[in-house]
């Protein structure tokens, strides 16, 4: 049982060490290209500031992958065992004991479990008070949900989109009596391009994946994230009013009815009001942005990342053997 713990204590001090590597370039590199991702279109800015979100997380996990290989490649063939030609240290291997458990990996393992076990309390507790705010919202409506719009009696004016896999647009009273036909028209617009989006549930991802970001940075990308998805939606939603003007006169028009948010929950949901509302209106009164997605170039991208990782995948190995030796 020792033996088995110690392994799993040098997979978890690998992990660590990937992880803070991985935090380390994401910060390096979002310091460097976000002054550069003004001039791209609102759905490019999405995407870089979710996939540097969840980098954190994802790389850590490709590298372990990558360790793991070489020794796994024994159950096919034992005379490829590597472990059995370096006896000289402890191996990242799920195959072979690195020995018994010292000090420092107990101490490492509980502290991780107690990290991970925090973390997911604190997660599950906002995912409650949002489960409970929703479910009040939901007792509210006069009628069953019609075309995933929930129309809430509130004296509070609000509109947003909540939901993980099935999302809904909560639309309050308030809100319908204070608005024009036209105007109504372009929240509602704006709250189905969040839909068909998933951004509740990309902006869940990006909030848990980068939790091991320096505090600054990770502000800086969640709120990139965060402008970047509600620009996205103002334009298709002025691609389907025909009038970038009226959108952002909608925008004015809400942002002096609305009031802070009713909850901490609430300000994690893409609402039509959220966000940085002065460069949402700037944005809206320039000339539309160019959308250039060369969809091919992230899936080339991926390909050579994963090709890189497996070709590379004994040096990988070996390193972060010699890496964890200065420690075990």
């Amino acid at each position: 049982m020792s033996a088995l713990l110690a392994t799993l204590g040098f997979v978890v001090a690998a992990w660590i060490s990937f992880t803070a590597l991985a935090s380390l370039i994401v910060s390096i590199a979002w310091q460097v290209l976000a002054p550069r991702l003004h001039a791209a279109h609102p759905r490019q800015r999405a995407s870089f500031a979710l996939a540097s979100a969840v980098a954190p997380a994802v790389i850590p996990v490709l590298l372990l992958v990558a360790c793991l290989v070489p020794s796994l490649a024994g159950l096919v063939d034992a005379r490829g065992d590597h472990c059995l030609a370096h006896a000289d240290h402890p191996h990242l291997c799920l195959l072979h004991a690195v020995g018994a458990l010292d000090a420092p990996g107990a101490v490492l393992l509980v502290l991780t479990l107690g990290a991970l076990v925090l973390g997911l309390t604190r997660a599950w507790q906002r995912v409650r008070r949002a489960q409970l705010l929703l479910t009040g919202l939901r007792q509210r409506a006069p009628r069953a949900p019609n075309g995933h719009v929930v129309r809430v009696r509130s004296s509070l004016p609000f509109c947003f989109v909540a939901g993980l896999l099935r999302p809904e647009i909560f639309l309050s009273s308030r809100l319908i009596d204070a608005l024009e036909s036209g105007q109504l028209e372009i929240v509602l617009a704006h709250e189905r391009a969040h839909q068909a989006r998933r951004d509740p549930l990309r902006r869940a991802i990006a909030e848990a994946c980068s939790l091991a970001l320096p505090a600054a940075v990770r502000r800086s990308i969640l709120g990139e994230l965060a402008l970047a998805s509600e620009q996205a939606c103002d334009e298709e939603a002025a691609c389907r009013a025909g009038d970038r003007l009226a959108v952002a006169e909608t925008l004015v028009a809400v942002e002096r009815l609305s009031q802070p948010a009713t909850g901490s929950a609430m300000a994690l949901l893409p609402a039509f009001g959220a966000s940085d509302i002065p460069a949402r209106v700037h944005s809206l009164l320039d000339e539309p942005p160019v959308d250039r997605r060369p969809g091919w170039i992230r899936k080339l991208a991926a390909a050579i990342l994963l090709l890189a990782l497996f070709v590379g995948a004994d040096p990988i190995h070996h390193l972060t053997e010699h890496w964890l030796r200065l420690f075990f």
